[in-house]
C-alpha cells in the first residue's frame, strides 16, 4: 500500500488531482503539526 493509499484509507484525503498523488508517492513530503499548551482548548482543522 502506498503512502497516498494509506491516507485515503484513513479518510485523510477527500479531493485530489493525479499530480498530487504522484507527488506524494514519489517526492519527499513534509507535514507539520503544532500545539499551543497555553490554550484552553485544542482546535484541529
Amino acid at each position: 500500500m502506498s503512502f497516498f493509499d494509506e491516507l485515503k484509507w484513513r479518510k485523510m484525503i477527500q479531493d485530489n488531482t493525479p499530480e498530487f498523488e504522484e507527488h506524494v508517492n514519489t517526492k519527499k513530503t513534509v507535514g507539520y503539526i503544532g500545539f499551543d499548551p497555553t490554550s484552553d482548548s485544542l482546535h484541529i482543522g
